[in-house]
């Protein structure tokens, strides 16, 4: 399974729910309030990675943002030449990510390249999600406008694993790609917008 072509493939339905949503806005002032809302999304989204000490100075030292595999294969290359020591890079993955190793590893390995992925957050002004970290690294937009591989993802991945097993069936409407993810954003939000703001 590819997770770029499932972002791609939802498109349709993505604008259709979304054109649903946005007709339930008959009140003007509250349709100003739904439009202003996702245009902010649509005008300023961009990504952020949350990061600990370690992992802050290692991306501003290397210049590169490692994921765990990454990590812990470095680790792994660092232990044999200095210390002669051999540890499995499954199982150092797995003490690293305690509790989440299981669902982490399953939704990764159900798409190709998936050991490749790096997680961040949207993100439209803010901190980020501080339980990732207390330094918080916004990407420009710029930048990630030329990526070619980007999928947004309407809840935490993880919680689209059940077991061993990615529920794809979930999964497939709450992904969305780059052009899309402002109504995604809209779909995800819908009960807060109308009790916060209408």
């Amino acid at each position: 399974m590819h997770i770029f072509d499932m972002a791609d493939q939802n498109l349709d339905s993505l604008k259709t729910r979304y054109n649903l949503l946005k007709e339930g806005y008959a009140d003007p002032n509250n349709f100003a309030i739904f439009s202003n809302f996702v245009k902010l999304v649509k005008r300023h989204w961009t990504i952020s990675l949350n990061m600990r000490q370690w992992v802050l100075n290692d991306f501003l030292i290397g210049g590169n943002y490692k994921n765990i595999y990454e990590v812990k294969k470095e680790q792994r290359e660092e232990l044999r030449g200095v210390r002669k020591l051999e540890i499995p890079v499954e199982q150092a993955i797995e003490k690293h990510l305690k509790d989440y190793y299981k669902s982490r590893v399953a939704f990764d390995h159900t798409f190709e390249d998936g050991e490749k992925f790096k997680y961040g957050a949207l993100n439209i002004g803010g901190l980020g999600l501080k339980s990732y970290g207390d330094y918080c690294v916004v990407l420009k937009r710029k930048q990630l406008e030329d990526y070619s591989s980007l999928a947004f993802i309407k809840e935490d991945s993880l919680n689209y694993v059940d077991g061993d097993y990615v529920k794809s069936k979930e999964l497939s409407p709450d992904i969305a790609n780059k052009k899309c993810v402002h109504q995604l954003v809209a779909l995800k939000h819908e009960n807060e917008i109308k009790e916060y703001f209408c």
